[in-house]
């Protein structure tokens, strides 16, 4: 069951999200109205963040090897930062 508007004003960080569980995950939040930042070590999730985009979700990816959250949420900063489009 989707809940729209369930994350209206709300940016989620997802990690692990170019497949299975991840990728669930972030369909479901940007379905559910929440702007994405979608952290993998693939690159396939920028292939996830077009699709969400053309769904008409916000989103933002990046690949990333380290595990560190003060990394990711650096990398969230400078994403924010640099496309204006997450808070």
């Amino acid at each position: 069951m989707v809940f729209p508007g369930r994350f209206d004003g709300k940016t989620l960080v997802i990690t692990g999200a170019a497949q299975g569980l991840g990728e669930a995950v972030a369909t479901r939040a940007a379905r559910e109205g929440g702007a994405v930042a979608l952290v993998d070590r693939s690159e396939l999730v920028y292939e996830v963040a077009e699709k969400l985009a053309g769904e008409g979700a916000q989103t933002v990816a990046f690949t990333s090897k380290e595990s560190s959250v003060k990394l990711c949420a650096r990398k969230c900063r400078h994403s924010s930062a640099r496309s204006g489009a997450m808070r």
